[in-house]
């Protein structure tokens, strides 16, 4: 069975309770409008609170997974021992508050916006594991419960369940630590569905964290111990060596035919912001003292080495400091490589139009205001664009969906 309820006065979706049937709260009977679906099980949010991912219905044919961000919380290790460090959203009233609704690319009146024909699955985020943990935060006499795999588990068997013919177009999208849970489950994503176009944009986090710490991370959050990688992975996990970038890079490389994409601003302050506190958090003081231009080096570091492995990446820098722009109509609709207080450069998309050209495997390269020169150690500006990284264009090759990355020869190293 399930139930469809009347639109909350507070959050302006509607609500339906899946029950015990795996099809429950089909798309029809959402009649169009935003959908709080309550799925159950072992799903739930850190306050205590019943889960609830959103549905934002549209098109049958164009399918979007939209990871909503949130900050983390998790348990540090550092020099004055074990200690909790709560910077996440934990309870529904602020996923829902933070979900976007109405905004950017869920605007769905705006003629721009490029999928407000779409139907977008929201997963809600208030388990501050970056949805790949599975195990209890323990604070004294306390204990939060870390559901985020089984919350994103359970909008994508929905999904699945309701979108089961070729989809025209498929997308998994993140913002902020959203971004960090669209590299952990594109791979299970994109192997679940069958599309003819197919796209993975990361909004605002490159996922730079001090050595050894995101590590340590994910495995306190029990991410070792879930069902989202296969054994050779969690192995790794447990040795301490599983990363995001390896996870992103095995992805990339897996589908060669689906584009890979990630927004990032040159100096993005809440993604610096998190590295010293990760940094402060673990007793790493030759952390905390990470420049804007140090930042923006390291995260050219990331991209330029998904680039060299796969052809199918592109960044789109952006002048400044913003964080977040998908969910912003001030920023997604007026954005360029040259910030928003400049004027577009004429010889380069606005971000609206790269987004637009990535989703369509058209005339889609990397973007950066500046000139470009050679990486250079020590630099004091973020004024240049990376030699390796810009200019080149995306480029797309047959492949065979889902192909497992741990059967495949020469696997990358995971790196730090």
């Amino acid at each position: 069975w399930w139930r469809m309820g009347p639109p909350s006065l507070t959050s302006g979706f509607q609500k339906c309770e899946m029950g015990e049937r795996r099809w429950g709260c089909p798309l029809h009977g959402m009649q169009g409008q935003p959908t709080l679906v309550y799925p159950g099980g072992d799903t739930g949010c850190m306050s205590g609170e019943a889960y609830a991912f959103a549905v934002y219905p549209g098109a049958s044919d164009k399918l979007a997974f939209y990871f909503q961000g949130g900050g983390a919380c998790w348990v540090a290790n550092g020099a004055v021992g074990r200690q909790p460090v709560f910077h996440c959203t934990r309870d529904m009233d602020t996923a829902l508050q933070t979900s976007g609704r109405g905004w950017g690319i869920l605007n769905a009146t705006n003629a721009r916006n490029p999928f407000r024909e779409w139907t977008i699955v929201e997963p809600l985020y208030c388990s501050g594991d970056a949805f790949v943990g599975h195990g209890d935060m323990t604070v004294g006499n306390e204990t939060f419960k870390q559901r985020g795999f089984q919350n994103a588990l359970a909008a994508k068997e929905w999904a699945a369940q309701h979108f089961r013919g070729v989809l025209s177009n498929f997308a998994v999208m993140g913002f902020s630590a959203g971004s960090l849970g669209t590299q952990s489950w594109a791979m299970s994503l994109l192997s679940a569905f069958s599309f003819r176009r197919g796209a993975v944009l990361l909004d605002s986090y490159a996922g730079l964290f001090p050595p050894s710490t995101q590590e340590a991370v994910i495995k306190e959050w029990g991410g070792c111990d879930t069902s989202l990688w296969p054994a050779a992975v969690r192995s790794m996990c447990h040795e301490g060596n599983l990363t995001v970038q390896y996870v992103g890079e095995e992805t990339m490389r897996a589908f060669p035919d689906v584009a890979f994409g990630s927004i990032q601003s040159k100096g993005d302050g809440t993604q610096l912001w998190f590295y010293k506190g990760m940094a402060q958090s673990f007793g790493r003081a030759q952390d905390m003292g990470m420049t804007g231009p140090q930042f923006y080096a390291r995260t050219n570091d990331i991209f330029v080495r998904y680039r060299s492995s796969s052809p199918n990446f592109a960044v789109y820098y952006i002048d400044g400091n913003h964080h977040c722009f998908l969910t912003s109509s001030d920023l997604v609709f007026k954005a360029s490589t040259a910030g928003m207080a400049a004027p577009p450069p004429d010889d380069k998309p606005t971000l609206l139009e790269w987004v637009e050209r990535l989703v369509g495997h058209r005339d889609c390269r990397s973007e950066c205001d500046g000139p470009v020169e050679a990486p250079a150690p020590g630099r004091g500006s973020a004024a240049y664009c990376a030699q390796h990284l810009v200019s080149l264009p995306l480029e797309m090759r047959a492949g065979h969906h889902g192909r497992p990355w741990w059967k495949r020869p020469a696997p990358i190293k995971a790196h730090v």
